[in-house]
């Protein structure tokens, strides 16, 4: 699978080498489900600045379970920029206001 940009809902499971957005995003949602312990996952904004840098400490199933799903709600509000700069597996989903 790759990127998938829907309109207000992205589908992210592939990291990118620049940014998927440079200008100003205000996200309401966010939340990731690794398919295996120990995934790493890294987004910035457009400066390179951290937002969110997490490790899974329990892999979702195949079916997306709750369990082992995190929910990003630093992520909540608005930002100058994002990059998925590191996700070692699973998908993130976002939704943007």
């Amino acid at each position: 699978m790759s990127n998938s940009f829907n309109g207000d809902n992205w589908t992210l499971d592939t990291a990118q080498t620049s940014s998927i957005f440079d200008d100003g995003i205000f996200i309401r949602y966010a939340k990731w489900y690794p398919n295996a312990s120990d995934n790493d996952i890294l987004i910035e904004n457009a400066d390179g600045d951290d937002l969110v840098k997490s490790r899974a400490k329990v892999p979702c199933g195949a079916n997306n379970d709750e369990i082992g799903a995190i929910a990003f709600d630093e992520l909540i509000g608005f930002h100058r920029g994002f990059k998925l700069t590191t996700i070692d597996g699973g998908t993130l989903y976002i939704k943007l206001q």
